[in-house]
């Protein structure tokens, strides 16, 4: 496989205005410790010194100095750091420059390397990944073709949204980086490595290279996830101080059960089929969708429906089973599974506590925008802050996050007890709702998950109003909308 080299012309800005030029790095390790420029013009210069650096230092080079392999590692985890705070904002071609730089840069760090790891990207690395369904093939990473990667990427892609941890992903979508390193690198003469008719294109020599789209599409998928794993690994975890009881769950099921009949039934049917192909929605397609479809609105339906139109006819099917509003709340008195969260049980049980909340809090707020962090609104390292607790779904399940730390549950039902405990027995809070009456607070829902801790609830209600609204069951019912006939 012979190294595909570009030309690629590199000239500084003039001054304008009297002000200082910005000159790019001059060397290496001034690329590795230098910080990636704001301004577009600038941004492009430097983009294009590490393309050229990258290119120069392995010609006709089968290792390089450990040092130096350290210093592209380091390289790339600037770029994927600036990746993770600013990709959003950049124009598409920056997007791919950025992309194909910091992988390239990962590819040389661990390829160049007289000392590298032997074991990274090997089938033994991967043996929990491959048990659990997430790796396509059973061979070594650096082995892949163009399309086996592509197929790999769309594996993990389909996996992501129910698994429950992040931690075994860490070392994986690294490595996936790296190896579209090695296709954005090199360029070969036969079509054995670049075997996707739609991801490579033709060099004026005769050789295959990956082409634009391939560069577009990996980037895609892979800053999806990597974002999604930024967010989780931002958050410092611990478990809940005690497990949340059989006793405790049941008692929330009963709580909710208001919420399965008359108007109020066909409230939260009406959220549950509107939610349910968001949940459905996979890393990359909202952002392709809106690509694509100029003038098309970028609901979970639409999107779901463009890409993976089979996935619309399970939902309604799914939808469309005799009372799946009250068997998928029933799943929250299963017992979790330790791999895997269920997005759809957790989702309906975010509504229907929503429901429940929103009667009773003052009018215009609502509970899912007060009390409920979703990752896409999570921006680290700027984390939620203040002695009230908030339920926040930091990769795919839901937590609670209190005194700087993230309390990690099984499930949104799990997450919920947990808050109202926390919420009523830290001092700071006593079970108030910040920017709440008195009167609206937890006290009565901390008795009905916790009736052992009876005398707690006791103490705490002498200190306010006797009258507790928010989980008296079932007075925590919207009363606006008056009883079933006339609900709406």
């Amino acid at each position: 496989m012979r190294r595909a080299r570009s030309k690629l012309r590199v000239a500084y800005r003039r001054e304008r205005g009297g002000t200082i030029p910005y000159r790019p790095p001059d060397d290496l390790r001034a690329l590795a410790t230098s910080s990636v420029p704001d301004d577009k013009a600038d941004r492009s210069l430097y983009l294009s010194v590490a393309m050229k650096f990258a290119e120069e230092k392995i010609h006709a080079a089968k290792t390089l100095r450990t040092e130096d392999a350290a210093l592209f590692g380091a390289s790339a985890r600037t770029l994927k750091g600036y990746a993770m705070q600013r990709r959003d904002s950049l124009s598409k071609r920056h997007r791919m420059l950025l992309w194909v730089v910091r992988a390239r840069a990962r590819f040389i760090a661990h390829w160049y390397d007289p000392h590298r790891d032997p074991s990274v990207g090997t089938t033994a690395a991967l043996a929990d990944l491959l048990d659990a369904g997430l790796v396509a093939f059973d061979k070594p990473m650096l082995a892949y073709t163009q399309s086996e990667l592509w197929r790999a990427l769309l594996v993990l892609v389909a996996g992501l949204n129910d698994l429950r941890s992040p931690a075994p992903l860490a070392d994986y979508v690294d490595w996936l980086t790296m190896c579209c390193g090695k296709f954005f690198l090199f360029a070969a003469r036969d079509g054995a490595a670049f075997d996707h008719p739609l991801f490579r294109r033709e060099t004026t020599d005769g050789n295959r290279c990956a082409n634009e789209d391939f560069f577009r599409e990996t980037e895609r998928l892979v800053y999806g996830v990597e974002r999604r794993l930024h967010v989780a690994f931002s958050f410092p975890r611990r478990a809940p101080a005690r497990p949340t009881s059989e006793g405790a769950m049941r008692a929330f099921r009963r709580w909710l059960d208001p919420c399965l009949g008359g108007a109020r039934l066909d409230f939260v049917e009406g959220e549950f089929r509107s939610q349910m192909f968001e949940w459905r929605v996979l890393v990359g397609e909202k952002e392709r969708y809106v690509e694509e479809e100029a003038f098309g609105e970028a609901s979970g339906y639409n999107v779901v429906a463009k890409w993976r139109p089979e996935c619309v006819d399970e939902c309604t099917e799914y939808l469309d089973r005799p009372e799946a509003a009250k068997t998928t709340l029933d799943r929250v008195l299963l017992a979790p599974s330790p791999s895997r969260v269920d997005p759809v049980c957790d989702g309906l049980c975010a509504i229907a506590v929503s429901y429940m909340f929103d009667a009773v809090l003052t009018t215009g707020r609502r509970f899912r925008d007060a009390f409920v962090k979703r990752r896409d609104e999570l921006r680290p390292p700027a984390l939620p802050c203040g002695p009230f607790p908030l339920i926040v779904q930091s990769f795919n399940g839901f937590d609670v996050w209190h005194a700087g730390e993230l309390r990690v549950c099984d499930s949104f039902a799990h997450a919920f007890v947990e808050w109202v405990r926390l919420a009523c027995e830290d001092e700071r809070v006593r079970g108030l709702l910040p920017d709440e009456p008195r009167t609206v607070n937890l006290l009565a829902a901390y008795e009905m998950l916790f009736p052992e801790e009876v005398g707690t609830a006791t103490a705490l209600r002498r200190e306010l109003d006797p009258l507790s609204v928010v989980g008296r069951y079932p007075a925590a019912l919207p009363a606006h909308y008056g009883d079933d006939t006339d609900a709406f």
